[in-house]
């Protein structure tokens, strides 16, 4: 098993049992602490192919994003990442739901907005960038239709334009509906951690790989029972240009140290370095 499918799979077993806990005592944890424990875990690998950095400056609808970069071919892509959890505390599984999903309430979905903006401007400027949401449920939350092959369901992952699309159609002008905030109406779009990097090969994804495999779940994901979901033409592309802020963390890698006082970012980000 690959260190990314092994990373994948143990870190959605750890969520997964974590909020188990945390719901059978009481207590909705939120989404914050597991992007940090995120990060912090990637760090303990201690694997010079993978940096991660923390931000306390968000600019976009974005929690993180995941750069996968080849420097021998110089290709590379970014996953924007948002994150969200569930509402796990109601006795009735069925009434479990993402609270925060069409953030702001005042303005239904302008995060969702901000976040396939932002994709698009910065692909528009030649970078290969695609919108992600990633959710964090306890154990006991149904599971992923028809997807049984990897363990490990509680990080799963919805495409962002996908995501976007649920939000708009549903918006009333009374706001959005706790109904299209449930679990039960996103999770046939769902994708778990584990299946979406495990799919990869060996060692460390490819941008071509990552962007593959993005491409190819676009054709699968569905909401609903009957109802097909092609909310946008858009398509993840691999890029050859490279912001210079990564390109200075994989300049600057040495063994074991993966961050560096001088940089700085404005969002949450992990660096996967293949090709090596």
């Amino acid at each position: 098993m690959s260190i990314m499918c092994n990373f994948a799979t143990w870190f959605s077993l750890l969520v997964g049992n974590e909020l188990e806990e945390a719901r059978l005592l009481g207590h909705q944890s939120r989404e914050t602490t597991w992007t940090d424990r995120m990060l912090l875990e990637l760090k303990k690998l201690r694997d010079p192919r993978i940096l991660a950095f923390a931000s306390n400056e968000k600019v976009t609808g974005g929690d993180m994003d995941w750069w996968f970069v080849n420097p021998v071919s110089n290709a590379s892509f970014c996953l924007t990442v948002q994150a969200k959890i569930l509402h796990y505390l109601q006795q009735n599984p069925d009434l479990w739901h993402y609270e925060e999903i069409a953030h702001p309430r005042d303005d239904p979905g302008r995060q969702s907005r901000m976040l396939v903006d932002h994709a698009r401007d910065h692909c528009a400027a030649g970078l290969g960038y695609y919108p992600y949401y990633i959710f964090y449920n306890p154990s006991s939350a149904p599971a992923i239709p028809l997807r049984t092959a990897w363990p490990g369901e509680a990080v799963t992952l919805v495409d962002g334009f996908v995501v976007a699309d649920h939000i708009s159609t549903h918006i009333t002008a009374s706001g959005f509906p706790i109904p299209a905030k449930r679990y039960s109406a996103l999770v046939g779009g769902m994708v778990s951690l584990p299946e979406f990097l495990c799919s990869c090969v060996a060692g460390i994804p490819s941008p071509e790989e990552i962007v593959g495999r993005i491409n190819d779940l676009r054709d699968e994901f569905r909401f609903g029972d009957e109802t097909d979901v092609d909310p946008d033409p858009f398509q993840a592309r691999v890029s050859h240009a490279l912001p210079s802020a990564i390109r200075h963390m994989v300049e600057r890698r040495t063994r074991y140290i993966d961050h560096a006082e001088d940089i700085v970012v404005p969002r949450d980000t992990v660096v996967f370095v293949s090709g090596e």
